[in-house]
């Protein structure tokens, strides 16, 4: 741990000789400078930030040419960021267009786009040669409850809830396409088990129900096989050898079904949708086959996405490392040049 000399912010008068003007920058993101700032803010509705209180938050920091050098570190990796976004955004355009294609054209027996206007009319608009109009019960395995709620608060409140045990997916981890696992909530073996029909498989379509969210889904992979579903979530059972789930997936986040759940969800007392909505929604199906092929092209631009993704995870996490280490003298000075090359 370094010990740097204190500062406070009347150094705001002397902005390029004692301090540099971007480490100030980062210096001020960091836990005590926020703490402090929420601390001396006044109001209710909007928070504000006296402007005496401002010079009177104390901090370490080291001369004004090591200053610029950690700052220098935090913005090539901010640059980093930056550029990682930007391939997100992009590939998140490349696959909507890609997405577009595929549910208008479909694809031949060797995997290539079928030409442009060939398809059949329906009252969804043209769908591509083959295709036809069915329900989830179509493709779903009969072998279990086709489609299923969470357990309701009855079967499951919160004081099933345990420091460790069998994960309970909520709302939160169903995203667009993906499922976030970083706040997972518990129960224990025993209780699982009085759960068993909630248990989600690999390849089963998990879809928000209720709320703002609702519509949101995402394919359950291995990570959360043997995992519980709780009553925000509906289960869709997926028949493996009538479809491909990849494919349904993709169908569900297309213009046909998101339409059809946007003019029923708010159709109750409350926003959402219930299981027997889900059951009459209509959605486009290629034959199996066809399906397959498909998943196979959603699934590379799925795994270019994914390794986007976490290279985004780790930047950050190594930002927020840095930033602690960086700005509060944890780490010595002269190893700033080792912190450099790890970004």
């Amino acid at each position: 741990m370094t010990v740097l000399p204190s500062m406070d912010l009347a150094i705001l008068r002397r902005i390029g000789e004692d301090v540099d003007l971007h480490f100030l920058f980062y210096r001020l993101m960091i836990h005590d400078a926020r703490r402090y700032m929420l601390a001396h803010s006044a109001g209710t509705t909007v928070l504000h930030l006296e402007s005496r209180s401002i010079p009177k938050f104390r901090f370490r920091a080291p001369r004004v040419e090591v200053q610029a050098r950690i700052a220098d570190v935090l913005a090539t990796l901010d640059e980093a960021l930056e550029q990682t976004e930007a391939l997100i955004a992009k590939t998140q355009q490349i696959k909507a267009g890609l997405m577009h294609d595929l549910f208008t054209r479909g694809v031949t027996p060797d995997g290539h786009l079928r030409p442009v206007g060939q398809g059949t009319p329906t009252r969804f608009g043209l769908l591509p040669q083959g295709w036809g109009v069915g329900s989830l019960l179509d493709i779903a395995d009969n072998l279990r409850q086709p489609i299923l709620t969470g357990p309701f608060g009855v079967d499951l409140g919160n004081d099933d809830f345990v420091a460790e045990g069998v994960p309970v997916l909520r709302i939160g981890n169903v995203q667009s396409g993906f499922l976030d696992l970083a706040d997972l909530i518990f129960i224990t073996p025993r209780k699982a088990r009085e759960l068993y029909r909630y248990i989600i498989k690999p390849g089963d379509l998990l879809f928000a129900r209720q709320g703002a969210t609702t519509g949101r889904n995402a394919l359950a992979t291995d990570l959360v096989s043997g995992c519980i579903i709780n009553y925000h979530i509906i289960r869709v059972a997926l028949d493996h050898n009538k479809c491909a789930p990849l494919f349904v997936e993709a169908a569900f986040n297309g213009e046909i079904v998101k339409r059809q759940v946007e003019r029923d969800k708010g159709r109750g007392t409350r926003e959402g949708i219930n299981s027997a909505q889900l059951k009459a929604l209509k959605v486009p199906l290629a034959p199996p086959p066809e399906q397959r092929a498909m998943a196979a092209i959603l699934r590379d631009q799925n795994a270019q996405a994914v390794t986007l993704l976490d290279q985004r995870s780790k930047l950050l996490e190594l930002k927020a490392g840095l930033m602690h280490d960086l700005l509060t003298g944890r780490v010595p000075v002269a190893d700033i040049h080792k912190a450099a090359a790890r970004v």
